[in-house]
């Protein structure tokens, strides 16, 4: 293992004083006021309950409202902590949901503007509420960078506590976490120096194991006919420093490795089995949806616009689309994918705020297999320091 200080990037700054302890991580929730007239106006008891009564019906009718318009956009979400489909009872058909988050594994000593983990800590308590009220997830969708700044040497690393089983309740760990490598979990971890997958720390195929990630390879594929829909991860750490497009993408990570050669030449043939892998999966697959992933969004890939090109297509599937990387939660900043659907969501708060967005996504899948997604956000003052 590289000596700490070879472990910084440009980027990272030392670790300065905590932000608001974890009391100050409020979610987004619509409040109103009113003013003390109104009080002064209430005679009785009689005229107090009564006028809370009227003012209760009324308020609860406009918000559903609000809600049902916000999460029922196939291809918006609302930027705030909306209820969702969740919320109304005729939604209860749906066949299932699903959570999605991505760079998340704070580390004290090396991180960005995120400056304590009270901000992952805020975001998984959320993603707890959120899995009590849907009642249903099936799986967690992991972007990667699970485990900042280096990933972890094993399956017996000590980090796998401190990160992820001490942060994220139990509950959340009974569903599978289908995952795929970030490119900071490639930096300790022999994987990527193209061995076999047994010296790979976050490799997993066993599905009945949820002390581990599930992640059978590095890139792979999972049918779930029960939720109409197929799995398809990908890893695509080729395109790390692909926000420069002076340059041709390399996996820029590898000099992280104690294999920078072997590495860069491993992740680049692992990216092309990714592509095909997608390729050849869209072509066979006859379940309705596709739920494709890897660390990076839409954006990171220009260098394979026949990619974009094919997560474009809605002739056959429909295809939602989900990376890391960028550390917030957002579709403005991508390249659309329509008539399909796409979000970065890498706003876990385990590195630093690249916008005001950290959090979630939650994804649910009604009666007929339509696919619904909708942003879940802790406030902004609990994760970014500016």
């Amino acid at each position: 293992m590289m000596a700490e200080e070879e472990c910084l990037q440009e980027e990272m700054v030392p670790i300065a004083a905590p932000v608001a302890e974890a009391g100050a991580c409020n979610h987004y929730a619509p409040t109103s006021s009113f003013g003390q007239r109104w009080w002064d106006r209430a005679r009785s008891r009689h005229q107090l309950v009564a006028g809370l009564a009227g003012i209760c019906f009324v308020s609860v009718v406009l918000m559903m409202g609000s809600q049902w318009h916000e999460a029922t956009k196939h291809n918006k979400g609302n930027p705030g902590d909306v209820l969702g489909l969740a919320a109304d009872d005729a939604w209860r058909s749906r066949r299932g949901s699903f959570l999605v988050i991505g760079d998340w594994g704070w580390d004290s000593r090396v991180h960005g503007n995120v400056y304590s983990n009270s901000c992952q800590r805020a975001i998984a308590e959320a993603m707890g509420q959120r899995m009590a009220l849907l009642g249903d997830v099936q799986f967690v969708v992991n972007l990667g960078d699970s485990f900042y700044p280096g990933g972890v040497v094993s399956k017996t690393d000590p980090q796998w506590d401190e990160k992820w089983r001490n942060i994220y309740s139990k509950e959340l760990r009974s569903v599978p976490w289908y995952s795929v490598y970030g490119n900071h979990d490639y930096w300790f971890d022999l994987c990527a120096c193209g061995g076999p997958l047994e010296e790979c720390a976050l490799i997993n195929a066993n599905k009945s194991n949820m002390d581990l990630f599930y992640m059978p390879n590095y890139t792979w594929s999972l049918e779930r006919p029960d939720l109409g829909l197929e799995v398809i991860a990908l890893d695509l750490n080729r395109f790390s420093e692909a926000f420069d497009k002076a340059k041709q993408p390399e996996p820029v990570d590898c000099m992280r490795t104690r294999c920078n050669s072997q590495c860069r030449a491993t992740l680049n043939m692992r990216t092309e089995e990714s592509l095909k892998l997608f390729y050849e999966r869209k072509a066979a697959s006859t379940q309705p949806n596709l739920l494709v992933f890897s660390h990076y969004p839409t954006d990171y890939l220009w260098p394979v616009p026949q990619f974009i090109s094919a997560l474009k297509d809605g002739s056959k599937h429909h295809i939602e689309y989900f990376g890391g990387h960028r550390h917030n939660v957002d579709q403005t900043t991508t390249i659309p994918i329509f008539p399909n659907n796409n979000w970065v969501v890498g706003g876990g708060g385990g590195f630093g705020c690249d916008g005001p967005n950290q959090g979630f996504v939650v994804g649910e899948v009604d009666k007929d297999y339509k696919i619904t997604t909708y942003p879940v956000l802790v406030s902004r003052e609990a994760c970014c320091s500016n």
